[in-house]
Formats: C-alpha cells, structure tokens, sequence
C-alpha cells in the first residue's frame, strides 16, 4: 500500500467507524423502541375509538403514525358546535374514561386572533388534545382530538 493510500485510510476510518457505530445504535433504537411504539400506537388507536363524539359531529380524517418512543392518533371532525360546548363535552367524555384536565390555551394564527383553543389531558403517560380552529375560512375541520405519547405538549 502505497503512503498516499495510508494517509487516505488514515483520513477516513475514523468517520467509518463513527458512521457504523451511528448506525448500529439507530437500528437497535429502531427495533426496541420501534416496536413498543407500534404498540403504544395500537392502545391509542383503541383508546381514541372509545371516545364518543358530541352528537352531530362528522369524522373529516383520522390520522395515525409512531416512530421509536413516539406515537400520535388523531381524529379531525366537522361539528357545528361552540368551543364552550366542546369543551364541556370532552370534560366528561374524557373524564369518564380516566383523563384528567390539565391546561387550556388560546391560539393565534399568524398573529392573529381567529378564535383557536386548544385543550389539554393526561392519563398516564398519554395525552390528549382537544384543537379548536375557531375562524376556518380554507380548513376543512372544526376541531381535532388527538392521543399522543412522547410527543411535547402544545
């Protein structure tokens, strides 16, 4: 081997291992976590289908999906219903399946105050998420609910 190859190989095998060692940690992750992620994701989607809707209420989407140590399900609905009434819709729906209220927040839209509410709850390690889009002229939802684990909190 010639000393140009030497030093080349001197250059670039530190990154080699590097990279390897990256990517043996990344796969590992990916199937410990991976997998209690995808579980965690299927007590969610049970979870959120036991979650009874005010009357009216039309499903416009649900969505779920999980990664290692995170995972989300959520339902997109259109409802002509006040933020109020929501609200104290899913304060006794959720309650009555073992959620606890946590926060409450306003939301702004660029700045700008459209009406957006978002409310949260806990139950163990999960929570739920109560969105509201208030003014809506291009949405195609009233409001949300959506189950997380391991995802920050609005």
């Amino acid at each position: 081997m010639t000393d140009y190859w030497k030093r080349k190989l001197r250059r670039f095998l530190p990154f080699v291992i590097f990279a390897s060692v990256v990517s043996i940690i990344v796969g590992v992750d990916f199937k410990i976590n991976g997998r209690k992620a995808q579980l965690i994701n299927a007590d969610l989607e049970k979870e959120i289908g036991l979650i009874q809707p005010p009357p009216g209420a039309v499903v416009m989407g649900h969505d779920a999906s999980s990664k290692p140590r995170q995972a989300l399900v959520s339902r997109d609905y259109s409802a002509d219903s006040s933020y109020q009434s929501l609200r104290a819709h899913y304060d006794a729906e959720l309650s009555r399946l073992g959620w606890k209220f946590q926060r409450e927040e306003h939301l702004k839209e660029w700045g700008g105050d459209r009406g957006g509410m978002a409310a949260q709850y806990c139950k163990e390690s999960y929570t739920a998420s109560l969105y509201y889009a208030g003014e809506h002229p291009q949405e195609m939802r009233d409001y949300s609910i959506s189950l997380s684990w391991g995802l920050d909190s609005f």
